[in-house]
């Protein structure tokens, strides 16, 4: 019998073997003032331009204003321990940009958990959200760190709200002393074979034994429908962005929302919340942005459900995410 050869309905693509920074910002074209993200319960916005600037800035400044012994670079490790927030996607993605790969702990992790991925992943430095530092202190302590040399690994990560503040109470770096002191000229490029270097280090839920860090991370069912098999390299990340984005559901400029409340900490919520919101508005010629609210609870996903619907006029304009 002659083989048969099925292909698909969508357009034949092109895979990048880049940076998923480079594949977000420059591969794909964007709107630069339209919004990426806006914060719940304020309602600031973080549009597109700021998001990508800011992440250039957040990149130069591991490398320049963080304590000398735990500058970051190129193939260094670094982990974040928050819950979602303003600040993740300006990390996450400064991070990136500047070659540094992600280790992302769970919000709820109590410091010896803590201190089990922060030592099995080689974590230089934690960004932790204000209300955690005395979990990432604790794990500190835990491990045999001194408080002196804890305060040099630690950066407390906020944007424009408490986090200075609480930085300052505690003798550490906020995410803000790392901004506005010069921006990479260009991100960290990883081309051809150095796609396949791991972007973030996922750790499972631990079924039998300690969490694993692990690269491939399962399965996901996206918007579309698809159920797609991730490995967290750039270029699996880059592909899987390019195949979602070619059948996702039509979204409509300036007025398409989606409500974030899957942890950012999850490689879901990340992929979904985050890199997916950042490069798929322009390929669909459409821009949408994230509405994020740092857990999820009745209460505050009800009032920005009816914030949304007020301000984008009637319900086909939000697309709940699963």
């Amino acid at each position: 019998m002659p083989s048969t050869i099925y292909t698909s309905p969508s357009p034949t693509f092109h895979l990048a073997s880049e940076s998923l920074w480079t594949f977000i910002f420059h591969t794909t074209q964007h709107y630069p003032n339209l919004p990426a993200f806006i914060e719940a319960a304020t309602g600031r916005v973080l549009s597109r331009a700021e998001l990508r600037n800011l992440s250039l800035e957040f990149a130069h400044g591991i490398r320049t204003r963080l304590p000398q012994d735990s500058r970051l670079f190129r193939g260094d490790t670094a982990l974040i321990f928050s819950p979602n927030s303003f600040a993740w996607p300006i990390a996450l993605l400064g991070l990136l940009a500047g070659g540094v790969r992600s280790t992302l702990a769970n919000s709820a992790y109590t410091p010896s958990e803590l201190a089990f991925q922060y030592k099995d992943s080689r974590a230089r430095v934690v960004f932790s959200h204000p209300d955690l530092v005395p979990v990432v202190f604790a794990m500190f302590k835990h491990i045999g760190v001194s408080e002196d040399e804890a305060r040099r690994r630690l950066v407390v990560l906020d944007f424009g709200r408490n986090g200075a503040e609480t930085a300052r109470k505690v003798g550490v770096l906020g995410s803000g002393d790392l901004l506005g002191h010069g921006a990479l000229p260009e991100e960290e490029k990883f081309i051809g074979s150095q796609a396949t270097e791991t972007l973030l280090l996922c750790y499972s839920s631990g079924t039998t034994g300690k969490p694993k860090g692990v690269e491939v991370c399962g399965l996901f069912w996206f918007l579309s429908g698809w159920l797609i098999s991730l490995q967290t390299t750039h270029r699996n990340l880059t592909s899987v962005l390019s195949m979602v984005k070619a059948v996702n559901v039509p979204l409509l400029p300036r007025r398409d929302v989606t409500l974030g409340v899957l942890p950012y900490y999850h490689i879901y919520g990340t992929l979904r919340h985050i890199m997916f919101s950042a490069c798929l508005p322009t390929h669909l010629k459409a821009s949408w942005c994230k509405c994020f609210i740092p857990f999820f609870a009745a209460s505050p996903w009800s009032s920005c459900l009816n914030s949304i619907l007020t301000s984008f006029v009637d319900s086909s304009s939000v697309t709940r995410s699963p």
